[in-house]
Order: structure tokens, then sequence, then C-alpha cells
């Protein structure tokens, strides 16, 4: 058999899976980028994921440490600032909102502390006036208050942070 032959024999044949090429290309293009579109998905739900989940661990650990020594380091308060700012771009408004009310015990706190140790710079002798006792009880209800807050915390994020596989 010739080759003449052979190509008239297996014409049918040769134009029958040519017609099937460009959409089996066309499948097998649309396969991939779906699978990429997935991936993508995927790791943008990761690094969304890992973002609130830094968020909540810098939260936690200022308001651990609210817990255990009873007073505001500033040096966490700040960290505690910088991860409210980004929840608001992160969470929706119940957890701002739980937040900006944990942000403004810790103000509070923070206001009767300065104005306190402000009078005790100014006048070191002088017997503490009744507004310092007042301040001091109130300084203590905010502790009390953010240690609520630490009790609360679970509660208030888990519902917005999904981990990936569970």
């Amino acid at each position: 058999m010739s080759f003449l032959e052979f190509c008239c024999e297996y014409k049918t044949a040769i134009d029958f899976f040519g017609a099937f090429l460009g959409p089996i290309i066309a499948i097998t293009v649309a396969y991939i980028a779906y699978q990429q579109w997935r991936t993508n998905k995927r790791r943008e739900q990761r690094e969304e994921t890992q973002a609130k989940l830094s968020v909540y661990k810098r939260i936690k650990k200022f308001l651990r440490d609210v817990d255990n020594t009873c007073t505001i380091d500033p040096n966490l308060f700040e960290k505690f600032a910088e991860a409210v700012a980004e929840a608001d771009f992160l969470f929706p408004d119940d957890v701002r909102d739980w937040l900006a009310d944990v942000e403004s015990e810790v103000s509070c706190w923070l206001d009767a502390r300065r104005n306190i140790d402000l009078f005790k710079a100014e006048h070191p002798k002088e017997v503490e006036p009744s507004w310092i006792l007042r301040d001091k009880k109130e300084m203590e209800e905010y502790i009390d208050k953010l240690q609520d807050a630490h009790c609360q915390l679970f509660i208030q994020f888990q519902k917005h942070i999904h981990l990936i596989g569970h």
C-alpha cells in the first residue's frame, strides 16, 4: 500500500480526530484556567484568614496581659491599636463596634492613669484628693471590663475567622 492510498483510506479517521482537536485543546485550556482561578481563590482566602488571625492574636495578647497584670502596657496598647486599625478593613461592624468599646475602656483607663501620675509629679507631698480615689475606683472598673472583654474575645471573632479545611 502506497502512502497516497494510506492517506485516502484513513482520511476519514484523520478528519474525525482533527475535528475534535480544537475542542479538546479548548477544554484543556479552560480546565487549566479554572484550576488556576481556584488556586488563587484559596490563596486569597488563606491570606485573609492569616490577616484576621494576626489581628486576633495581637488583641488577645494585649487583653491577656491586662487580665494578668491589671494594668495597661503602653507598648502592647500600641500593637493593640494597630490591630484595631487593621480590623476596620477585615471585619464587619459587630467586631469593629466591640473593638471600639474595648478601645474606649483602655483610653479612659490611660487618661485616668495620666491624670493621677501628673498630679503626683506636681504635688509629691500632698495627700491624694478625693478625685484620685474616684479615678482609681473607675480604673478598677475599666480593668474589670477589659477582663470581661478577654473572655468575650473568642466569641466575637470565631464567626468571622474561617479556617480553611475545617
